[in-house]
């Protein structure tokens, strides 16, 4: 089957590696995105699906925007399927229609739950005990076509967004090369999804990090892990320095302290009251700085902050 890949962060490498090695499966192009400025000196910088394809000698392409210039070089490309794991660019209804199966996405949970841009962080924030990976066949709506199948995974209640997008990448790994064999012998029947149970996954917006101390401690520490590896949670203080939260632990709590209050320091960690219960920091990272844990930080410049302080 000649396939056409589109992906662009890390995590979809796992798949994309997995039709690689499959004997039934020829890459006829990745598309990814363009490279970006990153770091310090804003350095243009591939993503890492280019990076890997080029590694493996793979035809890269990376047009800004779908026009008609990059379609008519994707229909030149004549792919049987069109294989779409978060590449970062909406598809027009003439890209849909180029490949003889279509355009299939690999959608990181189990839809109709969590459509839209953000489905890994939702279910961490919202302390989900099992997610997914779905098939699904493109249509012109948000991550509203047929159901081709779906695998379930559990969450671990460790795990940041980070570690579960790679476990779900592992999972669509493992089911790719007989997803596509039962796709070439027509066994596959395509379920229409139930709009009555989809929820919306957004966009992530940096400012959504912003740790709310008003929240519950449980619920700040799956915020915690939900924006690893970016935006990362954070807050500031009464001197408006920002201070990223790496790592959390929820502290059962019966003092009524308001919200933000410093109830301890020491090197176990730095406790902090919520909305309910409290937060125990154990990995915090200082304007600047890198992120430690709160003995190192303690044992070196220390922290700027005394017990009863508030931070904001």
């Amino acid at each position: 089957m000649k396939c056409v890949f589109m992906g662009s962060p890390e995590w979809v490498t796992a798949p994309l590696s997995a039709l690689l090695n499959d004997s039934n499966t020829n890459i006829v192009g990745v598309y990814c995105q363009p490279d970006k400025p990153s770091g310090r000196g804003r350095k243009l910088t591939p993503c890492p699906v280019k990076s890997f394809a080029n590694e493996k000698s793979l035809p890269v392409y990376t047009p800004s925007c779908l026009d008609n210039d990059a379609i008519s070089q994707l229909k030149g490309l004549k792919p049987d399927v069109i294989l779409v794991a978060a590449y970062g660019l909406i598809l027009p209804k003439d890209v849909l229609n180029i490949a003889k199966y279509g355009a299939i996405n690999i959608h990181y949970s189990l839809l109709p739950s969590y459509r839209g841009a953000s489905p890994v962080q939702q279910s961490i924030l919202n302390g989900d005990s099992h997610t997914g990976i779905t098939f699904m066949q493109m249509d012109e709506g948000l991550d509203t076509g047929p159901i081709l199948a779906q695998h379930e995974l559990a969450i671990s209640p460790t795990m940041t967004t980070d570690d579960l997008g790679k476990e779900l990448s592992r999972l669509a790994a493992e089911q790719l090369p007989e997803f596509f064999i039962k796709l070439a012998n027509g066994n596959i029947t395509p379920k229409t999804q139930d709009n009555t149970q989809s929820s919306y996954s957004p966009k992530i917006a940096k400012k959504q990090a912003q740790i709310d101390w008003q929240k519950p401690a449980a619920f700040l520490e799956r915020t915690i892990r939900a924006y690893q590896p970016w935006p990362i949670a954070y807050f500031t203080d009464n001197n408006q320095l920002s201070y990223r939260i790496w790592q959390a632990n929820v502290q059962p709590c019966a003092n009524k302290a308001k919200p933000g209050t410093i109830l301890n320091i020491d090197n176990n960690g730095l406790q902090i009251a919520c909305g309910e219960d409290s937060l125990l920091i154990t990995n915090l990272q200082r304007p600047g700085g890198k992120a430690q844990t709160i003995k190192s930080l303690q044992n070196g410049k220390g922290l700027p902050w005394s017990l009863g302080d508030t931070l904001e």
